[in-house]
């Protein structure tokens, strides 16, 4: 997986942190508070995941910041520096926290799949005209949710397939801000 910029490290930290405790509301939410958590079954108690957030919570923090390299070029190496922002690359770590970063835009509508840094959107319609400007309202509301949480989209990437049965049609293309993305008889 290439290494993945964030806008800064605190909105990595404190969106980890959000989403923990948006996701875990009730008996559970405040970890402090938490007496008892009961499985599906009432005789069953199981691990208490709010309790023990902070931990992770700390964890992660360590591991994002006060980070520092070097870079060796040529037989020369650099001053240590700190690094500013991102995830280290190779890091079992890195490939986790990227995802669970990423996994809201999966949820921003049905019809959203993910596969490592990749999205796909699915969309069905009776006319392929519908199909277009359906699909370009998901592009932007995921460019949207890109820029609202730091995250920028590889436009010379993104592909267009439509599956259709019309021998001649003109299908619609797909607008980012400064790309026009045509559609493709396949995709790899």
């Amino acid at each position: 997986m290439p290494w993945v910029p964030f806008y800064s490290d605190l909105c990595t930290r404190i969106y980890v942190e959000t989403m923990w405790y948006k996701r875990h509301e009730g008996p559970c939410s405040k970890p402090r508070q938490c007496l008892n958590c009961k499985g599906p079954h009432d005789s069953e108690n199981v691990f208490c995941p709010a309790r023990n957030m902070s931990g992770v919570i700390k964890w992660v923090n360590s591991f994002i910041l006060d980070r520092t390299a070097k870079i060796r070029l040529d037989g020369t190496t650099s001053n240590i520096f700190q690094i500013q922002s991102g995830l280290p690359q190779g890091s079992p770590a890195s490939p986790i926290l990227f995802l669970l970063y990423m996994e809201p835009v999966l949820r921003l509508s049905r019809g959203r799949f993910g596969y490592a840094d990749d999205i796909l959107t699915l969309e069905t319609a009776k006319t392929l005209e519908e199909c277009g400007q359906k699909l370009q309202a998901s592009l932007n509301q995921t460019l949207q949710w890109g820029y609202e949480n730091g995250v920028q989209f590889e436009s010379t990437k993104t592909e267009l397939q439509y599956f259709h049965n019309k021998r001649k049609y003109t299908e619609s293309p797909l607008m980012t801000e400064n790309t026009l993305i045509q559609a493709n008889d396949s995709t790899r």
